[in-house]
């Protein structure tokens, strides 16, 4: 008798984990999305995505199932995740070919009523918001599937196509997860008895993914032969008035040394770095769709120029999270979630490897306010401070959230986080986000940018601003700062009352001890 193999055609959230929790108490071996420990021995495929190994077994031997021999059945195979976006329940000539070189497979189509599967892909973390719509993917390609509708269409097309490829075969059964006599179809088909049928759902697989992260150091699956090799990214994303500038001073005064060790290096002159030249864009909150595909393959393209072909790169950037101007509408960074969606596709994902280090530096909360507003007045007419204190009462969130969605979102092998207090000098920071340099090799800048205006200096921009009703030509703003950069006169221009900045540090100094219990994240604090 052949041996029984199963392979489940279903999208996700169509009951695939019930399908999978179902066979495996059935005694089958199930490889449910990804191989996870205790599941294998083999090093080449723990922690990896069942849909990457299929592709793999395809395309270096011609039988999709070749890595995955000690499973029986394959319950969920597409992985919209970490940059990579693989359907092989799509791919007909991927499935042909298991059934070549496996006759008597049985295939499952596991259906669900595709508006019902919509609300469910629309809760699951971002599947339906935001992961389906930036990628391309067999019949809905990158822009599409925005509305529930377009979701629909292409749900009930993968449908059609597993009706019609599969029309008249006895080794293919769908059935509707709504079915009480499901478990007696599955069985009878497979030729088994199913003990258990019910409701399974694991957690949130973004979360099982940061679960995971050891195994996959340990245990990343084997590059497939002549393929490019990985890139690691060291990313500097910020925070604000944080001495960002100094940092891409630090790295220009460097850049030698830097270069003998292999890294490229990404940063922006947004502040008068010399040598930057990156210009990456990143999806504002009033884009979705097709516009948010565009901004990826844009961010792609710009990636890949200052990489320029290097296996190390230094990214440099405070604006991954988004700009202050939000903050004046009592939002904190709300673009940040789909513009580190667009930054983890932009760098590649599986084809150019994970970031290795993220380094984030934070502020108490009424200092970082402040300079804020300060350093947005030198730059454009903004409300009095008291305007943004009125907002920033209603703030929607802070620095524990912003922590979480860019680990959950970047997935970087490391993540650190430091307090403004504990930064030191811009080669300590430098030195901290690099795994083989030290502070003494490098070159403190000799020269300061972006420092902050005296009071005196803001309000004649200010007032220069009222007067042409709009925005002035940067040469006479950087007139009017040097003429009043001698007048330290402490006006009030943007001050916080006493007992107001003292309840920002009571939520900062409560919201370090959140980030300092979140599980891979390092806090280094005053």
């Amino acid at each position: 008798m052949s041996r029984l193999r199963i392979i489940n055609l279903g999208l996700p959230k169509s009951g695939t984990t019930t399908l999978g929790v179902a066979l495996d108490k059935a005694g089958l071996r199930v490889a449910d999305w990804r191989i996870r420990k205790g599941q294998t021995e083999d090093r080449r495929i723990l922690s990896g995505f069942v849909g990457d190994h299929l592709y793999r077994g395809y395309y270096e031997t011609g039988d999709p199932l070749a890595l995955l021999d000690e499973f029986d059945a394959v319950t969920e195979m597409s992985v919209a995740s970490k940059g990579l976006s693989l359907w092989p329940q799509m791919d007909w000539g991927l499935l042909d070919a298991i059934r070549r070189h496996h006759p008597g497979v049985k295939f499952l189509l596991s259906h669900r009523d595709p508006a019902a599967l919509v609300n469910s892909m629309l809760g699951w973390s971002n599947l339906g918001r935001t992961r389906l719509p930036q990628q391309n993917i067999p019949g809905l390609p990158a822009g599409y599937g925005g509305t529930p509708e377009q979701l629909m269409r292409w749900i009930e097309g993968h449908y059609a196509f597993c009706r019609r490829i599969f029309a008249g075969d006895p080794d293919f059964l769908e059935y509707d997860l709504t079915d009480p006599e499901a478990p007696q179809k599955i069985g009878a088909f497979l030729g088994m008895d199913l003990p258990w049928w019910g409701k399974a759902n694991v957690k949130d697989r973004d979360a099982e993914e940061a679960d995971q992260a050891e195994a996959e150091t340990l245990a990343a699956p084997a590059p497939v032969r002549g393929a490019k090799p990985a890139r690691q990214t060291y990313l500097h994303a910020g925070g604000h008035r944080t001495g960002s500038s100094s940092l891409q001073l630090c790295l220009d005064e460097n850049r030698d040394l830097l270069g003998s060790k292999g890294y490229a290096l990404g940063y922006s002159s947004r502040d008068g770095a010399p040598g930057g030249t990156l210009r990456l864009k990143l999806p504002e909150p009033r884009h979705a769709g097709g516009q948010i595909a565009q901004l990826t393959e844009a961010a792609r393209d710009e990636i890949e120029r200052v990489a320029a072909g290097q296996g190390r790169l230094i990214l440099s950037e405070e604006n991954v999270p988004g700009r202050m101007m939000h903050l004046y509408n009592g939002r904190f960074f709300p673009a940040a979630e789909a513009r580190a969606q667009v930054l983890a596709q932009a760098l590649g994902g599986a084809e150019n490897g994970p970031i290795a280090h993220l380094v984030y530096v934070v502020r108490e909360y009424a200092g970082f306010f402040v300079s804020c507003h300060r350093k947005r007045a030198v730059q454009r007419p903004v409300p009095g401070f008291d305007v943004l204190r009125a907002q920033l009462d209603g703030l929607d969130r802070g620095w524990p959230a912003l922590i979480a969605l860019l680990r959950d979102q970047l997935r970087p092998q490391r993540f650190t986080v430091v307090d403004y207090a504990q930064r030191g000098q811009s080669r300590d920071l430098l030195a901290r986000l690099l795994p083989d340099t030290t502070a003494q090799e490098l070159r403190e800048p000799d020269r300061i940018v972006n420092l902050s205006a005296t009071d005196r200096a803001l309000e004649a921009v200010q007032a220069r601003f009222a007067e042409v009703g709009g925005r002035l030509p940067q040469s006479e703003i950087d007139a009017l700062v040097a003429a009043h950069a001698g007048d330290r006169s402490d006006l009030g221009f943007a001050r916080f009352p006493q007992e107001e900045s003292q309840r920002w540090q009571a939520r900062y100094d409560a919201d370090l001890d959140q980030i300092a219990a979140m599980p891979d994240i390092e806090l280094l604090r005053g």
